[in-house]
Formats: structure tokens, C-alpha cells, sequence
């Protein structure tokens, strides 16, 4: 009986320790790094990312609204092959944006 819950202890702690030092070091990590309104119509966007090299990745921003509405979204693809990097992109909105956020940066291929 002992070496049952010996075992069973013993398997829990090594996935606790397995899922700690893989979810320690993302494919990705990205950060809104800021955003200024361009007119009724445009927001810019610099985002940071961080990949594993020689990965790529996909981010997803979203503009909204006064009224908290999404007046705005895209997505965009981060070049191959460097580990670090910023990227600017121009978000068209239907709207005057009042919020942007960074919604989700995958690793290409990523659900």
C-alpha cells in the first residue's frame, strides 16, 4: 500500500517538475510594447517578441472602441531566424481606437 502512494507521489512530482521547466521557457513570449492613434481610421503598433531561434511566429492584435467594440484586428506574422525582435504594423480600424491589445502571439502552425 505504502509503495503504491510512494509511487503515485513520486510520478506526480516529476510532472509537476516536467510541466514547471517546459512551461518555463515558451516558444513564444511577446509584450505590447505601445500604440499611438494615427487618425479615425489607423492605430500603430510596436510589439516585442520573443522566440526560440529559428522559430516564427503569428500575432494577433485587436483594437477597440469608446465603447469598448472591436473596431479593428489583424494578424501578424513574425520573420524567421531571430531570437529577439520589434515589430511596428499599422492596424486599419473602423473607428477612433481608444484600446489595443495583444491578444495572442503562437508559434506558426500553433492552435
Amino acid at each position: 500500500m505504502y509503495a503504491a502512494v510512494g509511487t503515485l507521489a513520486a510520478g506526480g512530482l516529476a510532472w509537476v517538475v516536467w510541466a514547471g521547466v517546459h512551461h518555463a521557457s515558451p516558444d513564444v513570449n511577446a509584450g505590447l510594447v505601445s500604440w499611438r492613434v494615427r487618425s479615425d481610421r489607423a492605430v500603430d503598433v510596436v510589439v516585442e517578441v520573443r522566440t526560440k531561434p529559428g522559430s516564427r511566429a503569428t500575432c494577433h492584435l485587436l483594437a477597440r472602441d469608446i465603447h469598448h467594440v472591436p473596431v479593428g484586428q489583424t494578424a501578424v506574422d513574425v520573420r524567421d531566424g531571430r531570437r529577439d525582435d520589434f515589430f511596428s504594423a499599422r492596424l486599419p480600424t473602423s473607428r477612433r481606437v481608444v484600446s489595443v491589445e495583444l491578444t495572442a502571439c503562437r508559434p506558426v502552425g500553433a492552435r
